[in-house]
């Protein structure tokens, strides 16, 4: 499998829904001597560090580009937090005015041309009262092969997307979640409760009258959309810094088998149809469900990159 199909690249994307495989690392006995070391340094030796000054090809690259003098100043502790600034910066000045803000598939190519597929993925009418709140890795941002942004597409009045990294998105999801009447991590860790725990302690959280008289209160869903490692430091985050008291809620395994795909991990399943789940455990209609899970195939087919209205 080539490693830029859609199918790698969503199994990444995948809601925490992952096993952890055991890693055994080789004995020592079996590590190769390494060139450059000496017998003396034994099998666990690694080459000496050698600075980028003493590399011309490593530090002509370097100074090619605006890195340096953005880093010029920058505390070490704060280098990793600035250069994600600047490529959220430069990804969103180059892919602005280029890719449909909804689906992020190119549009104005030329001639007319355009590969936008919202046309093939019209909202749907849902029947709880959600919120989605995609909490991004800045990586996975106008990439057309992410699936969370079809949430843009299926729930467009409901839905709104998070970059990780990007200042001021913090507080704005703080703000989100402020105004809803109840939320919810999606996120299967060990304290992670079930669908019908969180329903329960919803349903008993002594709304304020004036939301005790709707007719179902609108709970926001948070979904964390990235690779898996990149997933786990991001999940962090959110509970420490963003959201500590947001619970986590995990599915069911009899749910997990509805929407199983083809993963690179049996149990992999990626970010929109953990949303499906959890909105069939919800209440919405089954139908609805499996059409924002269809979305998924419109949006790989579209990877092939066929304009909008070519024959097929």
């Amino acid at each position: 499998m080539a490693p830029n199909s859609p199918e790698l690249r969503h199994a990444g994307d995948t809601c925490g829904y992952l096993s952890q495989e055991a890693h055994v690392a080789p004995a020592k006995s079996e590590l190769p001597e390494r060139p450059g070391c000496s017998p003396a340094d034994g099998p666990q030796a690694t080459l000496k560090s050698v600075a980028p000054s003493a590399m011309p090809r490593k530090q002509a690259r370097i100074n090619s580009t605006s890195d340096v003098s953005i880093m010029e100043g920058v505390d070490r502790k704060d280098r990793a937090r600035v250069l994600t600034e600047e490529m959220i910066r430069r990804r969103e000045e180059r892919c602005k005015t280029t890719r449909c803000s909804r689906c992020w598939f190119p549009i104005d190519c030329g001639g007319g041309t355009s590969y936008c597929v919202c046309a093939r993925m019209p909202a749907l009418s849902l029947k709880t009262r959600t919120r989605f709140m995609v909490y991004m890795h800045p990586r996975d941002w106008y990439n057309a092969g992410d699936d969370a942004k079809i949430l843009l597409s299926a729930a467009p009045d409901a839905s709104e997307i998070f970059v990780y990294g990007r200042p001021g998105d913090d507080e704005k999801l703080k703000r989100s979640l402020a105004s809803c009447s109840s939320a919810l991590l999606l996120f299967p860790d060990a304290s992670a409760i079930s669908v019908d725990e969180f329903l329960q302690q919803r349903d008993h959280s002594g709304l304020p009258e004036t939301e005790a008289k709707e007719e179902e209160p609108e709970t926001g869903i948070v979904v964390i959309d990235g690779t898996w490692n990149n997933v786990k430091q991001m999940q962090k985050h959110f509970s420490k810094e963003v959201a500590p008291h947001v619970p986590h809620v995990k599915l069911e395994p009899k749910s997990l088998s509805v929407y199983a795909r083809t993963q690179t991990r049996k149990d992999g399943i990626s970010s929109v149809e953990a949303v499906a789940l959890l909105l069939r455990e919800l209440g919405d209609a089954p139908e609805v469900c499996d059409e924002l899970v269809r979305y998924i195939t419109v949006n790989n087919e579209a990877l092939r990159l066929k304009p909008t209205g070519a024959d097929d």
